[in-house]
């Protein structure tokens, strides 16, 4: 099984939104993710995704994300996917994406397992960046392999191994090395002794 599954560029006679938000539910939906459209079902995350506003338009829009990737068995989705007609960038998505889950961490601080992972698609390019939420620059790529990924995306049993928290995949066996746990524990030691 391959980790990451190439998505992009779809072919070019799709061009419209609607079109592209298609096209990318049935490669997701054959990835193994389900795909929640517009609301999660969980109702403490549907009633509090912030409004956004167009980077176009410049209006604010009631907040409903385009895609919520849940894995099998999950309900709290890991992804918020926006998807944009050809004739927009990418980039445009992913501002979107950022700021559903920037604004969902900052109502509801004390939830766990919000989602983490906004991607940005427009049938030509997809880009993905991890909420790491700390720092002046909260946002990170997420990388596989030593790489960042661009215009592919992880399948669902690689995604079940977990993303770290400076927006690595794990690898497909899902094991870490000596070195990753010997400094999670020193981080930890370090955190429970302040």
């Amino acid at each position: 099984m391959q980790a990451l599954h190439k998505i992009a560029p779809l072919a070019a006679t799709i061009q419209q939104e609607t079109d592209v938000e298609h096209e990318a539910k049935k490669i997701l939906l054959r990835l193994g993710f389900i795909v929640k459209t517009r609301k999660c079902g969980v109702q403490n995350i549907d009633e509090n995704w912030p409004s956004v506003t167009s980077p176009k338009s410049k209006i604010k829009r009631a907040g409903k994300p385009d895609f919520l990737l849940c894995l099998q068995g999950e309900k709290i989705p890991f992804c918020v996917w926006d998807n944009k007609a050809r004739n927009e960038t990418a980039v445009e998505g992913l501002t979107q994406s950022k700021q559903y889950i920037s604004g969902l961490h900052a109502k509801l601080r004390t939830q766990p397992n919000l989602p983490r992972v906004a991607v940005g698609f427009n049938g030509s390019e997809l880009l993905m960046e991890y909420f790491a939420g700390r720092g002046a620059n909260p946002w990170i790529p997420l990388k596989a392999q030593g790489q960042i990924v661009k215009d592919c995306f992880p399948v669902e049993a690689l995604v079940r191994n977990g993303i770290s928290a400076r927006g690595i995949i794990t690898s497909a066996s899902g094991g870490a090395t000596v070195h990753d746990l010997r400094k999670a524990l020193w981080a930890l030691k370090t955190r429970y002794r302040v």
